[in-house]
């Protein structure tokens, strides 16, 4: 059983008093305390979540790890960004004591934000099990079957943690499902009634409208919705990464690219900014700059197929079959699915390979907004 009896996970914001409690539990009553209640929150400084993450190995060299230790890890690594050793952290915990629950839901958020749907999955079914979920847990499952293309099991998901309190981003995600099928004036009101509500201010609402008028087919109203999000002093990321996208279907590539250096320098590891890059590239048929773009975003990206497809498809159009072939062969696993790829694109390729890198950098991008907004 569980070392914390029944504390009720913790939903979205976190409930820092009862942290402190869990920590004071596992003999952490000496060190760090004001840093124990950022757990849960917004991080307000690496430095403090260093200081407890620091106290807590502290505790593990004194007394061995435990469950709550590694869960405890976990969560300050995911505040700090740093996702793949948060998930690692919480697969020890759920190791060592499956019945702990704060370990799973962590785990589910971490895995989402690492576009693991699937896994994320697996986790809230483990919590639905021994208990009815709560409405953080329903708004996650909502996320994950969004990001799987299940929009329409995402709806009553999403409806059911809006009513349970987590408000205005439960409505901003349900809004992108009515949009994914094809129901824009009321994705459009339901975004407009969130803008109202408690927490909207940590949503990006101005990205999500620009996403669903952009998917309504309206470019223009798109863009305002979008150039708007993208003022202020500390702007959503990715408001630039759909902006270049709108610019570059309305012709303006100087604007995309324009577009995509500020989201660069607002995510320099995020690999869709080049691939974004490259699409612009190549609309223009400027392919050797395309090709630079591209292999910037797969050094970024190594393991992700989808990019050495694209890349592979860009090659082909340039006349360069030869090496087509050999980046096909980067494939890993799905070689067999980028070879397809590839020959569909040699036998369509003046049309094919704009069209399937802006669908798949925007599949991409919406994925990420998706991630973020929770």
């Amino acid at each position: 059983m569980s070392q914390t009896g029944n504390i009720p996970a913790l939903q979205g914001d976190g409930r820092p008093s009862a942290l402190i409690k869990k920590l004071q539990a596992l003999g952490l009553r000496g060190y760090s305390m004001d840093a124990c209640a950022l757990l849960g929150g917004p991080p307000r400084g690496a430095q403090r979540l260093d200081a407890a993450l620091a106290d807590i190995e502290r505790l593990e060299s004194e007394g061995g790890p435990t469950a709550w230790s590694h869960a405890l890890k976990g969560r300050l690594l995911f505040l700090l960004r740093r996702t793949g050793l948060a998930c690692a952290e919480f697969d020890l915990a759920v190791g060592l004591d499956a019945s702990l629950l704060e370990a799973r839901i962590w785990r589910a958020q971490s895995r989402l934000a690492l576009r693991d749907a699937a896994g994320a999955l697996a986790d809230l079914d483990a919590l639905a099990a021994v208990r009815r979920p709560s409405g953080w847990e329903d708004y996650l499952r909502g996320l994950s079957l969004m990001i799987l293309g299940r929009a329409r099991e995402a709806i009553p998901r999403l409806r059911a943690a809006a009513r349970r309190g987590v408000g205005a981003r439960a409505d901003a995600i349900r809004a992108l499902a009515l949009a994914e099928q094809g129901r824009f004036p009321p994705a459009l009101n339901l975004l407009a009634a969130a803008k109202g509500k408690p927490g909207s201010e940590g949503v990006p609402l101005g990205a999500f409208e620009g996403m669903i008028l952009r998917q309504s087919g309206d470019l223009e109203g798109s863009l305002r919705a979008l150039i708007r999000a993208g003022r202020g002093p500390r702007p959503y990321p990715w408001v630039f990464s759909h902006r270049a996208d709108v610019h570059n279907r309305m012709g303006f590539y100087q604007q995309a690219l324009v577009d995509l250096k500020r989201f660069h320098a607002l995510l320099p590891r995020e690999s869709s900014a080049f691939a974004q890059a490259a699409n612009v590239l190549y609309d223009q048929a400027y392919y050797d700059e395309a090709l630079k773009a591209m292999k910037a975003a797969v050094a970024l990206a190594p393991g992700d197929a989808d990019l050495q497809a694209r890349r592979a498809q860009i090659l082909v159009s340039a006349g360069r079959v030869a090496e087509a072939v050999r980046v096909a062969g980067c494939g890993g696993g799905r070689n067999g699915i980028v070879v397809i790829v590839l020959l569909v694109a040699i036998a369509v390729a003046a049309i094919a390979v704009a069209a399937v890198i802006a669908v798949a950098v925007a599949a991409i991008a919406v994925v990420a907004v998706i991630v973020a907004a929770f």
